[in-house]
């Protein structure tokens, strides 16, 4: 769960993220999201409000979706980096985000290794097996007090550190 700053309590399920705020629910579900026609499973797996007050929610099948409080944006499509809009690599299948101290948002994806995006000049770079990234599956990004990121993965099973230019294995 997490708490955006007009202390909307969120939670996310299989099928929807849900918020609490005075007494009532927002739920943001396929329809929200603008997947209605979309044949593809819902899977939210990943949630995080930044230091804007945004809600990033990570769909594992159709990608990384922002709710500014108001409206939700396909994220992936926005940047074309849905299935099938670029060879290689992709976010449809996030399954993690968080933000980092200089407010680059970062991605744990499954079979497209770890995402950062700079909103200051709308950059992305992709880290895969060549950077250090060996896991298949980004399940979690945990930030310390300190401001660190690590990521945990899976296939095979690893935490890694991001070291500036590339990611090594800690654990």
């Amino acid at each position: 769960a997490y708490i955006g700053k007009d202390s909307t309590v969120w939670v996310g399920t299989m099928e929807k993220a849900f918020g609490l705020k005075n007494n009532a629910f927002l739920s943001i579900g396929r329809e929200e999201m603008g997947r209605k026609n979309d044949p593809r499973q819902m899977g939210i797996r990943g949630i995080f409000v930044d230091s804007k007050g945004k809600l990033w929610i990570a769909d594992n099948g159709a990608g990384v979706f922002v709710y500014d409080g108001k409206e939700t944006e396909n994220f992936t499509r926005k940047h074309h980096l849905d299935e099938g809009d670029v060879e290689g690599s992709t976010l449809h299948r996030a399954f993690s985000i968080s933000e980092d101290s200089l407010g680059n948002m970062w991605f744990g994806t499954v079979y497209s290794g770890i995402w950062m995006y700079n909103p200051k000049t709308n950059e992305f770079k992709n880290y895969t097996k060549d950077d250090g990234v060996k896991s298949e599956n980004i399940w979690t990004i945990y930030r310390t007090k300190k401001g660190e990121l690590f990521f945990a993965g899976e296939s095979p099973s690893a935490v890694y550190k991001f070291n500036g230019k590339t990611f090594d294995r800690i654990y």
